[in-house]
């Protein structure tokens, strides 16, 4: 086992996943894969000026049954765009020969040599000059901008849906076919007795992924939550990466820790470090919640963090064991991390900054009134804020049993 083998059949999986190359054959997409084909071998035999638009709902194959045709170039796929330009040559080549001419040999030759595909997407390109742009750019990197009219192009648009809901455009797009070829030899160079072994053994072990039951529940849980595969390849991205010479193939708890993180919560964990003044304000609007006070302001959850802090103040005087109070009201707990109360105008700031972060966001009815007064909503729910209080590194468990207590 090379670190040059395991590399490459790590890329060559990535590539897959990403969606950079998708697989040659089609499941249940052959009427409408052979529907596009067709199109565009009427459109290189006989120089039709086609359009085509795949439509359907999220995660149907629409992309997986138009980039096939333009993903020729993998080696076990039939080039039947190649194919048929053989087919034409062949039926040049006998008229030739019945004529005895060889020019027609040289125009069929010369106008069907080059084939090049320009990708454009809808959200990006929304204008005739921006698309323009972008295919002169596609044009000039291939070092192949000839614009001779020997050179036959097609214009895949990506979202096209999306964009013709933000803008109009009277570009003209025509998919006709441009194959490129590019080398095949992920594995190129290697003993061919090592890279067989090497597949060999890789696929055994997939296929004992999929017995395990804790990989099998895993993907189970993606199922039922969406019928889209490329949930599934989200899922793979983090264990594929992971692959290495000491860890070549992959394991069920790769999954297992991709499949949690795929559930984070991502408003979560980017609260995981707030400051503690700004989780007691959080911990205090969701008791105000709780008391379906869904609309509040800074002035009533400030009385709420002021509750709590005078009642801790008062709990903390006959429950010494756990809680010290030191010069100037403020509160020590056994895990050293200081509590005081603090002044409005500190609290403010702190209430502020869980607004600029769009985890409160103005009511409807807010109007322009002072800041202190101004009535705003919550973005998270209480379970939300559970989890922050329960992921913060630095929470007191007088705030933590604060938090946990049902209104």
């Amino acid at each position: 086992m090379t670190i040059d083998m395991v590399s490459m059949a790590k890329t060559a999986i990535l590539a897959r996943l990403g969606e950079r190359i998708l697989p040659p054959a089609l499941v249940g997409l052959e009427e409408q894969h052979r529907k596009v084909v067709d199109l565009m071998r009427r459109t290189i035999e006989m120089g039709e000026s086609n359009s085509c638009l795949i439509l359907g709902p999220r995660g149907t194959g629409k992309t997986m049954a138009s980039n096939n045709n333009y993903t020729l170039h993998l080696k076990q796929h039939v080039n039947i765009v190649r194919q048929a330009l053989q087919d034409i040559e062949q039926q040049f080549r006998t008229k030739i020969m019945a004529d005895g001419s060889n020019q027609d040999r040289m125009d069929i030759d010369e106008e069907h040599k080059e084939f090049m595909v320009i990708h454009l997407n809808g959200l990006v390109q929304t204008d005739d000059r921006m698309a323009l742009k972008e295919i002169m750019r596609q044009l000039s990197r291939e070092g192949e901008a000839e614009m001779d009219g020997s050179n036959y192009y097609t214009f895949p648009p990506s979202s096209y849906h999306d964009y013709v809901e933000i803008c109009e455009n009277t570009l003209s797009l025509s998919p006709v076919d441009l194959d490129i070829e590019i080398e095949d030899g992920m594995l190129m160079g290697l003993d061919v007795d090592v890279k067989e072994k090497f597949i060999k053994e890789f696929n055994h072990r997939v296929k004992m992924l999929f017995d395990d039951g804790g990989f099998a529940k895993t993907v189970q849980r993606i199922f039922d939550l969406m019928k889209d595969v490329r949930g599934f390849y989200r899922l793979c991205f983090g264990p594929v990466a992971e692959l290495s010479e000491e860890h070549p193939y992959l394991l069920p708890s790769q999954f297992y820790e991709s499949g949690l993180q795929q559930r984070v919560d991502n408003k979560t964990e980017l609260l995981k470090g707030i400051s503690l003044l700004e989780l007691s304000l959080l911990i205090a609007i969701k008791h105000l919640v709780e008391r379906e006070t869904v609309i509040f302001n800074f002035e009533m959850v400030y009385d709420e963090y002021k509750d709590f802090m005078d009642m801790a103040v008062a709990r903390g005087s006959s429950a010494s064991s756990s809680l010290g109070v030191s010069s100037g009201g403020a509160i020590t707990s056994t895990e050293s991390v200081s509590l005081r109360l603090y002044k409005k105008a500190v609290a403010l700031k702190a209430f502020e900054h869980l607004v600029e972060a769009e985890l409160l966001r103005a009511a409807d009815n807010a109007g322009k009134g002072p800041k202190e007064y101004r009535m705003m909503r919550v973005m998270l729910d209480s379970s939300q804020i559970s989890d922050i209080v329960l992921k913060h590194r630095d929470c007191p468990t007088v705030v933590a049993r604060w938090a946990a207590r049902r209104q």
